[in-house]
């Protein structure tokens, strides 16, 4: 069983309210399973640390409405509850439609949603905000939870305003400034850079959730039965070292598990403190390589450099490549496997994107889906480029991705389990 959180807009605090509910549902004994609607890494970190179980995304752009449905069954084995916690508001998605939004994965799933209301500005005008919600969610919103509630009269109001627009109330979480998430560049800080006195006190919180009516909205949700994976055990004995660690830590779960399923041997280890392992290729995940400057350990990046197999590498893991990268008026060097500099712009490059692969790719020759999400930018030019990306809908497209030899540095975030192409011409070239 399961239900979605979805939001009326983005900064609700449907995180905080995810974490919360993850709580209360394991101090009833149960095993909780959290799923991130859409390509967040962020958030999906606070999940894993709350829940203890592995962090997974659901995206229609990636996945495709049968991978949405095999990626939930896949997630929930050994769980008693899946808990979705949804993206911006609750119909915010690709195009007019809204694909890929909150109410789409709802939609793809059959399940039930909560809203969160931020109703810290708020009182009788919860009625009309939720009774829109439901009427153009067809029914499908059961509940709402209101964060950042005042005093008692102020939780009256709301209370009588849920029952008018005819929805459960499934909780009331007071304002408190000891629970905020501290934020910067790209979202919220991770889960590991939060002291961990922030999940001791979610438990404290989850008193003011109602369990009652919050299983009352649970239900079974529709899902497709596990299917062969195409590359399993094709590419057995191939070690791959992965780099992981504070600083890089924006992956998806499910490209671990294409990388083990293909047979796979994953050595992972941090370019913080660690040698880069023996191994026959390597993997560069997006992160903040601008942050930890100095940290990173020089002889790795010496080893990244100078290493033969192949090499791919998402955002962070450009910026790790090229020579160096100017962030908050310093300069940091990086490995110069790539001879570019890296700076910031004030505003990103964001959106769903479809990269086409150039002759150059070294790996890919289908269209990769994937999300592009970064300020950083390459101030020097560089003739070999990986990719054609296009914003769906939007012309024209430019040109990105740094290719090196067996080296492909991009901007494009993808999951590997639904890259295919890309995972097996990268394994390939072993």
């Amino acid at each position: 069983k399961g239900l979605v959180l979805g939001g009326v807009s983005s900064g609700v605090g449907k995180t905080l309210v995810s974490l919360i509910l993850i709580k209360k549902l394991i101090d009833q004994g149960l095993s909780v399973q959290p799923f991130k609607i859409g390509p967040d890494y962020i958030d999906p970190s606070f999940h894993e640390a709350a829940s203890g179980r592995p962090r997974r995304n659901l995206d229609w752009w990636m996945m495709g409405s049968s991978g949405v449905r095999e990626n939930f069954s896949r997630g929930m084995e050994g769980a008693d509850v899946g808990i979705v916690e949804g993206v911006m508001g609750l119909f915010d998605g690709l195009g007019d439609k809204g694909l890929s939004s909150t109410y789409h994965i709802a939609e793809i799933l059959d399940l039930n949603i909560v809203l969160v209301v931020d109703a810290k500005a708020m009182a009788q005008s919860a009625e009309a905000l939720i009774s829109g919600f439901k009427a153009l969610s067809r029914g499908r919103v059961k509940g709402a939870i209101f964060n950042r509630v005042g005093g008692e009269g102020h939780r009256d109001i709301l209370l009588r305003a849920a029952e008018r627009a005819g929805v459960l109330v499934c909780g009331m979480i007071p304002f408190s400034q000891e629970l905020k998430l501290p934020e910067r560049h790209l979202g919220l800080f991770m889960s590991h850079e939060i002291n961990v006195g922030f999940f001791e006190r979610l438990k404290d919180f989850a008193e003011f959730l109602e369990w009652d009516a919050i299983r009352e909205i649970l239900k079974p949700a529709r899902i497709e039965n596990r299917k062969k994976f195409p590359l399993e055990g094709r590419f057995k004995g191939i070690k791959v070292a992965f780099a992981r660690d504070g600083c890089f830590s924006f992956y998806y779960t499910e490209s671990l598990e294409a990388l083990y399923r293909s047979g796979c041997q994953v050595l992972f280890f941090s370019p913080l403190k660690d040698h880069l392992p023996e191994a026959d290729a390597l993997i560069i995940p997006g992160g903040y390589p601008e942050l930890y400057g100095d940290s990173l350990k020089k002889e790795t990046m010496e080893e990244v450099k100078n290493f033969k197999g192949p090499i791919y590498a998402e955002c962070g893991g450009l910026i790790y490549l090229s020579r160096e990268v100017f962030f908050q008026g310093k300069r940091i060097e990086m490995a110069g496997l790539f001879d570019v500099a890296i700076s910031f712009k004030k505003r990103p490059r964001l959106g769903y994107a479809l990269g086409i692969p150039t002759k150059e790719n070294p790996f890919a020759k289908k269209p990769v889906k994937g999300h592009i999400f970064h300020y950083s930018f390459a101030t020097d030019s560089w003739d070999r480029r990986g990719y054609r990306t296009l914003f769906p809908g939007k012309k024209p497209y430019f040109e990105e991705g740094l290719v090196k030899g067996k080296v492909l540095a991009t901007y494009l975030h993808t999951s590997l389990y639904y890259s295919l192409d890309l995972l097996r011409g990268f394994l390939e070239k072993v």
